[in-house]
């Protein structure tokens, strides 16, 4: 194995290992490390392109379809429930933020 497949093996375990990472953060932390660029993601899980950033910079509020969190969870090789528990603290996150400034 070459030494940037262990660096890449590395970014990721750190990755998955850091709690506080953001379901965004993380997907785009993993993307880059292994070296994919966000066209390339798009196109070989079939999430779109602005769907795909929106997901990457944590700007929803919904829970997103199970269908791409599954697609990803597999594409990422991410356990499934990871991906979900990340979700599900992202939208919890945004809605105190959204109480707080008195929008919701």
């Amino acid at each position: 194995m070459s030494s940037i497949d262990e660096i890449r093996k590395t970014k990721i375990r750190a990755a998955l290992e850091n709690t506080n990472l953001t379901f965004g953060s993380l997907i785009r932390t993993i993307r880059s490390a292994l070296g994919v660029k966000l066209y390339t993601a798009c196109e070989e899980t079939g999430i779109g392109d602005q769907k795909m950033r929106a997901f990457e910079l944590g700007r929803f509020s919904r829970r997103p379809d199970e269908t791409d969190i599954k697609l990803l969870a597999e594409y990422y090789g991410i356990e499934y429930e990871n991906l979900v528990d990340r979700v599900d603290k992202h939208i919890e996150r945004s809605r105190k933020m959204r109480e707080e400034k008195g929008l919701i």
